[in-house]
């Protein structure tokens, strides 16, 4: 039997977009969510998930190992989790990558079309992302047809852009701070210098403008306490602007979909 816990799930790519939702929702909930949403783990033992605050609905991560990561990984697993018992809410959160909304292969489609295979819907899912996130509630599983869940889905950076977690973080950092304002600098002069030199090899892929801006959080990671990592920055706190459209926006579609029964 499934436990409590386990019954509202967000499915991730991998171990970095676990632990930096855990540590946004842990943040940002004492802050602006009243502490609605508590955050666990589906690696953790049963006894550290036990939950004695039930005024708390509970957001259980999947984890996957590195094997086991990466999208398609992923969107192969959708039927799996949406069909165990006691299945209340599964969310989905995949990067953009580079894809356009008007690509074919765009996640969203991925991701919508399997939705399509193991659900019946009775509006059929939107061509492209929600800006708000997808969010629709009371659908039943075709594998289940006795059961009803709710299924939520957001494709990283905001629904609209190219791009993936590290560009959702970027937009969390104050404009004004000034260790991103130089790791800003710093990035565009390596850039300007590998094009001088006409070398590519190795370098930026600058054809690509979110991995320059991936580039750029990382160089601004490296003068934190734990260099290198987007979590523990978030943990943190300094320098973040939680009061961000796009930070507020997130909270709101993790709220309506794990709290709001």
């Amino acid at each position: 039997m499934m436990s409590n816990l386990q019954n509202r799930i967000l499915l991730v790519e991998g171990d970095d977009d676990k632990h930096f939702v855990k540590n946004f929702v842990e943040n940002f909930c004492r802050r602006r969510l009243s502490e609605k949403l508590a955050c666990k783990f589906a690696d953790e033992d049963e006894e550290n998930n036990s939950n004695n605050d039930n005024s708390r609905s509970v957001l259980y991560i999947d984890s996957r190992s590195r094997k086991k990561g990466g999208i398609k990984n992923m969107i192969d697993d959708i039927p799996l989790k949406i069909k165990e018992a006691g299945r209340e809410a599964v969310g989905i959160l995949a990067d953009a990558n580079g894809y356009s909304l008007d690509s074919c292969k765009h996640p969203w489609q991925k991701i919508k079309t399997k939705l399509e295979e193991v659900l019946t819907l009775e509006e059929h899912l939107p061509e492209r992302p929600c800006q708000e996130g997808l969010i629709r509630r009371n659908i039943t599983p075709k594998q289940k047809p006795k059961s009803t869940l709710c299924i939520g889905v957001w494709l990283m950076p905001d629904n609209q852009s190219k791009g993936e977690l590290e560009n959702f973080f970027a937009r969390l950092i104050h404009e004004n701070n000034p260790t991103w304002a130089r790791a800003n600098e710093y990035i565009n002069q390596c850039i300007e210098s590998m094009e001088q030199a006409d070398n590519q090899r190795g370098g930026f892929d600058t054809g690509k403008p979110y991995k320059v801006s991936k580039s750029k959080v990382y160089a601004w990671l490296a003068t934190r306490k734990k260099p290198g990592k987007m979590a523990a920055a978030i943990s943190e706190g300094h320098g973040l602007d939680f009061d961000s459209e796009l930070a507020q926006r997130f909270a709101r579609w993790l709220e309506k979909l794990f709290c709001d029964f």
